[in-house]
């Protein structure tokens, strides 16, 4: 089984059976050949793709993969409003990002407590997971390396320049609610306010931490974190098999 996580940066693959991993950037001008080389390489299996990337770049992903095998196309893994006991605080489910619900998903399997879940990319999220009423909500920041600029342009639909528009003192249930577009020298003190704040809405929560600078970041942080890398992988993975 192929599994693909499309994110703002870059397209990352797992083969479950075999323990591959690949990483394709998506600024790479050679993207596009590779990446049919290594589904090529890889041969004709069951893939499964979870995206944050734009729809024409995901469309795109799908073509080199179903050119290859038409007769097994990929298929896409959405947010649901719910997933056995877990369920979606977003009013509209499907607004929040398929990340997120995924690495909310692998989390509630692996915690028997409360849960904080961090993923540190070109964004940083934050959701709380509780064991008694589900995702509670989040907040999405700027990531270690991402100016407030290019973290704008990852939200075209949000008009950042709306006077209205405030950070939600309590975890956001839109993606509006949950932007907190502070960074420079002023993102780690309100990330860690939140997680200050936040955590006291859950029952001695476990912090998990995922993503590309998830151990540059933890390190920086008020609580003690327990890194994850695969996070979303594995939501992949329990969400596939709680589907059937």
């Amino acid at each position: 089984m192929l599994l693909l996580d499309a994110g703002n940066s870059a397209l990352k693959l797992r083969q479950v059976e075999q323990g591959l991993d690949f990483r394709f950037g998506w600024d790479a001008s050679w993207l596009w050949q590779d990446l049919s080389d290594a589904f090529e390489a890889l041969g004709e299996q069951p893939a499964w793709l979870a995206s944050v990337a734009p729809q024409a770049t995901c469309a795109r992903v799908e073509a080199s993969w179903n050119a290859l095998y038409p007769h097994r196309p990929m298929r896409r893994l959405h947010s649901l409003p719910a997933l056995g006991e877990l369920t979606n605080a977003y009013r509209d489910p499907q607004q929040l990002g398929v990340d997120r619900w995924l690495a909310l998903v692998a989390a509630s399997r692996l915690v028997a407590a409360d849960a904080l879940v961090i993923d540190a990319g070109s964004a940083i999220t934050l959701d709380l997971l509780s064991r008694r009423d589900g995702h509670l909500g989040g907040a999405i920041l700027p990531g270690l390396n991402t100016d407030r600029e290019r973290f704008y342009r990852l939200f075209p639909q949000i008009d950042f320049s709306d006077p209205e528009f405030r950070p939600a003192q309590q975890p956001g249930r839109s993606t509006r609610e949950c932007l907190h577009p502070v960074g420079g020298r002023s993102l780690l003190p309100h990330l860690n306010h939140l997680l200050e704040q936040w955590s006291r809405l859950l029952t001695a929560p476990e912090l998990l931490m995922t993503g590309r600078d998830a151990e540059a970041l933890a390190g920086k942080l008020a609580l003690p974190a327990r890194i994850v890398p695969d996070l979303v992988f594995r939501g992949m993975l329990n969400q596939i098999e709680a589907l059937g």
